[in-house]
């Protein structure tokens, strides 16, 4: 029958080839496909099938009704629609006989949950992980209630699915993230009300509905191993391919060869954008499109598995149906994993801990001490620090070999570290040291843990001593430094920027190329300086002349024209400004698309930085309907800073922000994201971004970050409480005097502030560039109810660089107009200055509610 029926179909036929490359016609990273997988995906990984449970239960319910007759599967079927009309329906007879065996919702889950436990993916779910993270696929949808994909995510790869086994869950997932989809359309088995039955297969859940509308709008379908029994499916795809504006990519629906289509598939095979295309089996078919799409590597990254490497390659090995396979890649690969099973071989593959293989046989990890490290860094990514900290010091007083010490002091500076102890941790570097005192890096490693300045440079000066060629010395001397300058005013910034200059020098000539880090850490300090405008142009000149005798077009380069002519005002309007954006369109032209990216970034930073915004909408505009960039983080954090920058529309920019940290989570977006929400004053969600489990926030950040929420929730008493106990925290130099002071007016208790801010303006001598902590000062003493020094607020006003500052001077004198005036000009350049200066302290009563009203509506937010 099957072979008459497809005969007749074959128009709609489609070969393997054909389907490798529609897969393989992706842009840009975005598939054109989602996946479905059905029961059939399973068999290989030890999960009975449908029909196999079908068989049994049908025997089970013949035997109960029919004792004394001879069971055979055709005269059972004839016999229960006969006598069991009511409950026997033999189109869905696996649904109707797993009703009648299992009364109850609860019974069908343990059933389940006994039918799926301790089953493993097998070799095809490996191969299906490298093509998701290879990007040619990204959703997965599964009729299955087995956990095979989840685990196959994490057994077979680094990346972490999105995973939406219940209806009330799938509404969060979005279609444009990058983040891999597994969203189970019948339910988990953890869940009573998984969807087995007849009558609840009827039709999907209303969000998982919505959900698979919406990717079939966007995406083809690929289907392996799904028979096409359920109503709540197939009416779906059904009422969608009605329309043209669904699955444009096409239906491509995988049958097992010999297999025969059901009524409900072959309907939907006569319908437009449907096709059929034979294979042997899913492990097969993932096999070949690994092969051809990916190439002939193994499907196993095998430094990220995770569970007993050499038992899941035996599994693998002694699988009967892989040993049974037709397929040259599975029987090829198998080969390959027969002897890498070879104890060493599998070791060195495994282990990936060091970057470099030793001559030295000694600087290696034996079984024990790999798996040791392995169930160390476990823990850790668990949160489990006290049970990490146990092992290793275990470990540690059982005389490990120097190399298995050496990783263990590493585990131990990272458990501390990520734990909040910085004082362990610098122990821990500190035992590196004196194990390898001459290993300049550990100095420098050192300084990212200690928060004294003179200490920092005290420890540099010992790397140095070490290795005075070291740039990487030389970038963390600077960047100690520009922290330094900072925080400093008078006479001190005027020395640490002798320093700057020196270490800059002194670095270029021991590597002046354009790897050397120095020239990044060199424009950070130039463009964020307050720098008097002859002295920052001479600098940036003379590093520019060096550049652009180098690569006059890299990256590097442009980005240093960028820094130089964009700074001051009345640099933006010169005729090198022209020239600098042409050779950004220019040099992008030029370069492979691999390279591209960077310089459509770069050209949005210097439409951004030369305040072009009509030019900056339209790139914004033009790369929005492009999917090589509208989905990247770096288009989606720079979309949200034009909206905040140009419109002041906060919303549309944290929503920007949010789907940039849900592709890729960043540190830096992430803060950036906590600052938006201040600005809102939404302090819960500043709390769930600081995520426990989240370990690739440092300590300093996550101490950053509960700034932000104290203020948000308007908590200022703990906002000063933490400003003042986290004095010496790890990379930071302490808190200002300037946030403290402010703080303190904030909370009217204007002696103090007046104290605070006197004691360290007479330390410093009263320097005119401390212009933010002599307003304090002044403001301090006029709500003190003493007299406003407008001689020294004037002083202050005439030396400010900053606008924002000098009208905020205005303000405090009583030059309302000329205070407005200023404000508004600058505002209508950054809207998003506006929100900065609402907290200000100087407009913290009616009258500076009332002036930041009328700066609202003159600057249209």
């Amino acid at each position: 029958m099957s072979v008459s029926v497809l005969q007749q179909l074959e128009g709609k036929r489609r070969s393997y080839e054909d389907l490798s490359r529609f897969m393989g016609a992706h842009t840009g990273g975005v598939p054109n496909y989602a996946l479905l997988l059905g029961a059939g995906c399973s068999v290989s990984s030890g999960v009975r099938s449908a029909a196999e449970l079908t068989e049994i239960w049908r025997q089970e319910v013949f035997k109960r009704h029919w004792p004394n007759e001879v069971y055979e599967p055709e005269v059972a079927k004839t016999n229960l629609t006969k006598s069991s009309g009511g409950w026997y329906n033999p189109i869905r007879e696996y649904s109707s006989l797993f009703e009648k065996n299992f009364d109850l919702p609860r019974q069908r889950r343990i059933f389940v949950e006994t039918e799926v436990s301790g089953k493993s993916p097998n070799l095809g779910y490996a191969y299906l992980m490298r093509l998701v993270d290879k990007g040619f696929l990204n959703t997965i949808f599964t009729t299955n209630f087995d956990d095979l994909v989840n685990e196959a995510f994490f057994q077979f790869s680094d990346t972490r699915p999105m995973l939406c086994a219940h209806d009330s869950s799938i509404s969060s997932i979005t279609i444009t993230s990058k983040r891999p989809k597994v969203i189970k359309l019948h339910g988990d088995y953890l869940f009573d009300d998984i969807k087995s039955t007849v009558r609840e297969t009827e039709s999907l859940e209303e969000n998982t509905r919505k959900k698979f509308i919406e990717f079939g709008r966007e995406f083809g379908l690929v289907v392996v191993g799904y028979s096409g029994g359920d109503r709540s499916i197939m009416d779906v795809l059904h009422y969608l391919l009605r329309s043209e504006d669904y699955f444009k990519h096409g239906i491509y629906w995988c049958l097992r060869k010999g297999d025969e289509p059901g009524d409900e598939l072959l309907k939907l095979l006569w319908r437009e954008r449907v096709y059929f295309v034979e294979i042997d089996g899913f492990d097969e078919v993932m096999a070949s499109l690994h092969n051809d799409l990916i190439g002939d590597s193994l499907p196993i990254d095998t430094s990220l598995i995770t569970k007993k490497p050499k038992s899941i390659i035996e599994r693998f090995c002694e699988s009967k149906f892989l040993m049974n396979s037709s397929s040259e890649f599975i029987k090829r690969d198998l080969e390959k994993l027969r002897k890498m099973n070879e104890r060493e071989e599998v070791l060195g593959i495994f282990r990936g801990l060091k970057k470099e293989d030793s001559e030295d046989s000694s600087d290696s990890l034996d079984d024990r001490e790999f798996v040791t490290t392995m169930d160390v860094k476990r823990m850790i990514e668990r949160g489990e620090f006290s049970s990490a900290r146990e092992r290793v010091s275990r470990e540690l007083k059982s005389s490990p070999s120097r190399r298995f010490r050496e990783d263990l002091l590493d585990l131990r500076v990272i458990i501390e570290d990520v734990s909040g102890n910085v004082d362990g941790a610098i122990s821990a570097i500190d035992e590196m040291i004196s194990a390898d005192p001459k290993d300049a890096n550990l100095f420098v490693r050192k300084t990212l843990l200690i928060g004294n300045h003179e200490e920092r440079m005290l420890i540099l000066d010992i790397a140095e001593e070490i290795d005075s060629f070291d740039v990487d010395v030389h970038s963390r001397r600077l960047q100690c430094l520009s922290e330094k300058y900072s925080l400093s005013g008078g006479a001190d910034k005027d020395l640490i920027y002798k320093e700057i200059k020196k270490v800059i020098h002194k670095s270029l000539d021991c590597d002046p190329g354009p790897k050397n880090p120095i020239w990044w850490d060199a424009l950070s300090f130039y463009t964020k300086s307050n720098l008097a405008k002859d002295q920052f142009r001479s600098d940036m000149d003379a590093l520019l002349s060096r550049l652009e005798a180098m690569r006059p077009n890299s990256v590097l380069c442009l980005r240093f024209r960028l820094g130089r002519w964009s700074k001051a005002k009345e640099d933006r309007g010169a005729p090198e400004v022209e020239k600098l954006i042409n050779d950004i369109v220019c040099a992008k032209s030029e370069r492979p698309i691999s390279e591209r990216q960077k310089y459509e970034w770069l050209e949005m930073d210097a439409y951004r930085a030369l305040r072009r915004n009509s030019e900056l909408s339209r790139k914004i505009s033009e790369l929005e309907i492009n999917p090589d960039f509208s989905d990247s983080p770096n288009f989606l954090r720079r979309k949200s800073d034009f909206l905040m920058e140009v419109s002041g529309d906060v919303n549309q920019a944290i929503l920007s922000l949010t789907k940039a940290v849900g592709v890729k989570r960043r540190s830096s977006d992430v803060a950036r994201l906590a600052v938006l929400y201040k600005y809102t004053s939404n302090g819960s969600a500043i709390a769930d971004l600081a995520d426990p489990k989240d370990f690739s926030l440092s300590t300093i950040e996550r101490i950053q970050l509960k700034t932000e929420e104290l203020q948000a929730s308007g908590d200022l008493e703990g906002y000063l409480a933490l400003l003042r106990s986290k004095q010496n925290q790890k990379r930071s130099e302490g808190i200002t005097v300037v946030e403290e002071t402010h703080a303190l007016l904030l909370l009217r208790r204007f002696e103090e502030a007046s104290k605070v801010a006197k004691a360290s303006l007479d330390k410093s001598g009263w320097q005119k560039d401390a212009a933010a902590l002599i307003v304090n000062y002044e403001l301090a003493e006029l709500k003190s109810g003493r007299t406003l020094n407008k001689r020294r607020i004037a002083e202050v006003e005439s030396v400010c660089s900053n606008d924002l500052e000098r009208s905020g001077c205005n303000y405090l004198l009583g030059n309302f107009e000329k205070s407005k005036s200023a404000f508004c000009s600058a505002l209508r350049d950054n809207k998003e200055d506006f929100f900065v200066i609402s907290s200000w302290a100087i407009f913290d009563d009616d009258s500076g509610s009332k002036f930041l009203d009328g700066l609202k509506r003159e600057i249209g937010i």
